[in-house]
């Protein structure tokens, strides 16, 4: 073989088959930090993460019987740059949030004084991080590769 290979200055190589069995729906994650300046911005962080929590969660309907889920919220998703999409990061198709992790506090976990007309009970965490994690409803073909996605 080494000598047919040296003879002819080519190389025999072994079959490779692979057999495509298609692509997997894309998922991103996004991370992030919030640290309000004030009780407002508290309450904001609050209702964000709520929202989110929210989102993520089916309801239950009792028809009878039965008890049926409905689906969670869907997310439209979009890089932005100034008032506009930004065209050089890849659009990202209708999404569900998967997984969402919340870290209160940080490496010391620091409390503000708790907020007493806020509605809320309780100290709010000075820092909280927020980790989420989507996944598309569609999978992408080459036309929305080319599209942007």
């Amino acid at each position: 073989k080494d000598l047919y290979a040296i003879e002819n200055g080519t190389i025999i190589t072994p079959r490779t088959e692979m057999m495509f069995r298609g692509t997997s729906r894309r998922e991103f994650s996004f991370t992030f930090t919030f640290i309000p300046k004030d009780s407002g911005e508290t309450e904001i962080v609050h209702k964000i993460i709520k929202e989110f929590k929210v989102g993520m969660a089916p309801s239950f309907k009792v028809a009878g019987s039965t008890r049926e889920m409905t689906i969670p919220d869907v997310f439209s998703i979009q890089y932005m740059h100034i008032n506009g999409p930004n065209n050089y990061i890849n659009k990202i198709g209708k999404c569900y949030l998967k997984t969402m992790d919340v870290s209160y506090g940080g490496d010391k976990f620091t409390t503000y004084n708790p907020s007493n007309g806020s509605g809320l009970k309780g100290a709010p965490p000075q820092k909280t991080t927020i980790s989420l994690s989507f996944q598309e409803l569609e999978i992408m073909d080459r036309a929305n590769v080319l599209d942007g996605f």
